[in-house]
């Protein structure tokens, strides 16, 4: 929020946040001062692209909406690394900064790369807030997974300690993305001297590569796609698939957001005893501010950790999906990698579509099963509607739905409404801009109607279908349809100051 004095008040006048239970999800409200507290939802269906622009120390606006609607505290933990300190004080309070330590250990040794020093090496993790310091040891051996050990331990001989203050470590980790350097912490390299000399050579090479181990986990930088896919086992890069590049290339944008993601099968093959999990585990590498959500028709919950949960269902379930989308949604991406069935497909697309953020995606993969009877899909070289590649020739015509001769009758469907773009590619799914991502198709989206809450929703796209202009009239534009919709049905008053305050900062932000 940097040096703006009007979005600081305003973020001040969300705290506390109050939650109201309304039909089963906890939303935030604020104290405004008049009869009571009212809903202020400055719903994400406003932040497309030209919103997303950073306000003050890299907080996107998608990041303030975003702390206040969720009460995850690893979610609030992740916003917090592009957010002011006082944000990360007032969750330490909650919280307490042990939980919180163990919170971003788990998140370190997630990402570190595999020790690769032969001599074992003991390191100090110290975390600092205030007067209060945590440590945390780590053993580090090649062929052995990293360990974390009593750090009361009298009998430890620790080679390094790394101290690094809170906020630092939160901004290394969930911070924007960009070049680490060595200034944010304090580094005790063989704090004693040890015993015999004649080990010293091996001691500090072993010191100096598991010290580099420990920093490969304490920033955002990460491997690519393609990479990553390597390293934890997934088929969608030099296997049966060759779908990362593609991704990379749609996902690039999105890396340093935070993100939701939801992909729709968990274990290779979809087998009740194969646990799986490699491309869930890649997401939540890639996506390193992101919360990864994988669903699979057998119990992979084995698979949970921070920042990534395995959820049970049948994709077939419409009703299920809709239920699990506005439990865990809305989402940023969604990746369909299940059954494969084009009767399933069609069912994921439907549900789920409506529960993606403006400007997410929706992947499918693996369009080839439109083609094979077995799958549901259409022998010979033209595949039925019913297919998934029917579907994306329906989303075709959506697409063009203004030019049609003659004009049909009624309103324009959703898909027609919301889709912007299809992107193809052989057999897989990939994202662009703003799209949905199918099995070898993008089509990217903006939902403008995305606030999930029948009663405080303003049905924006009446009175615009894409505000997504990137200039002050649009944002000005969105300010009226949003003042005058919620005046009209009782609820948040467009002169509100706090309102009135964001919307100023805002525009500011986005138009100097």
């Amino acid at each position: 929020m940097g040096d703006d004095p009007d979005l600081a008040g305003v973020m001040a006048r969300q705290r506390p946040l109050i939650y109201a239970h309304h039909e089963g999800r906890d939303l935030p409200r604020v104290a405004t001062g008049s009869d009571g507290p009212e809903f202020l939802r400055t719903s994400s269906a406003l932040l497309t692209d030209a919103f997303y622009s950073r306000i003050g120390s890299d907080r996107t606006v998608d990041d303030l909406v975003d702390l206040c609607r969720t009460d995850s505290l690893v979610e609030r933990l992740v916003l917090t690394g592009t957010a002011p300190d006082s944000e990360l004080i007032l969750l330490v309070k909650e919280a307490g900064l042990q939980r919180l330590v163990g919170f971003l250990v788990d998140e370190v040794l997630f990402r570190c790369e595999e020790p690769v020093n032969t001599t074992p090496v003991d390191v100090a993790l110290e975390v600092t807030h205030e007067d209060e310091l945590r440590r945390t040891v780590l053993r580090m051996e090649r062929g052995e997974p990293i360990r974390v050990l009593d750090a009361d331990d009298p009998a430890l001989v620790i080679r390094r300690h790394f101290r690094c203050a809170l906020p630092d470590l939160v901004r290394r980790l969930y911070g924007p993305a960009q070049p680490p350097h060595s200034r944010d912490f304090t580094d005790v390299f063989l704090p004693e001297r040890p015993a015999d000399l004649a080990e010293l050579p091996q001691i500090l090479q072993a010191t100096h590569q598991a010290g580099s181990t420990l920093l490969s986990g304490c920033t955002t930088a990460g491997p690519g796609l393609g990479a990553l896919s390597v390293a934890y086992g997934s088929d969608k890069w030099a296997s049966f698939h060759w779908y990362t590049q593609h991704y990379e290339h749609h996902f690039a944008r999105y890396r340093d957001r935070p993100v939701r993601v939801l992909e729709i099968g968990i274990g290779i093959g979809g087998y009740a005893g194969d646990l799986g999990g490699p491309s869930l585990k890649m997401w939540k590498r890639y996506f390193h501010r992101g919360v990864v959500y994988g669903l699979d028709l057998f119990d992979k919950s084995a698979l949970d950790q921070p920042r990534l949960t395995a959820l049970t269902g049948d994709q077939g379930d419409p009703a299920a999906l809709r239920e699990l989308a506005e439990k865990y949604g809305p989402f940023d991406i969604v990746i369909d990698d299940g059954s494969h069935e084009n009767e399933h497909v069609r069912i994921s697309f439907d549900a789920l579509f409506p529960h993606v953020r403006p400007g997410g995606l929706c992947v499918i993969e693996d369009l080839q099963t439109a083609y094979w009877p077995r799958f549901g899909g259409t022998a010979g070289p033209e595949t039925a509607p019913e297919t998934s590649i029917g579907l994306l020739k329906r989303l075709l015509d959506d697409l063009h739905h203004a030019e049609f001769d003659p004009k049909p009758e009624g309103a324009p469907t959703l898909t027609q409404r919301q889709v912007i773009a299809v992107h193809t590619y052989h057999n897989i799914p990939v994202s662009a801009d703003r799209t949905v991502v199918r099995g070898g198709a993008v089509m990217p989206r903006q939902l403008v109607e995305q606030a999930g809450i029948d009663n405080i929703r303003p049905p924006l796209a009446q009175f615009t279908e894409r505000v997504d202009e990137e200039d002050r009239r649009g944002l000005e534009a969105v300010q009226r349809a949003v003042g005058s919709r919620y005046a009209a049905r009782g609820h948040l008053s467009p002169k509100e100051p706090g309102v009135l305050a964001f919307y100023r900062s805002l525009t500011h932000a986005l138009t100097r």
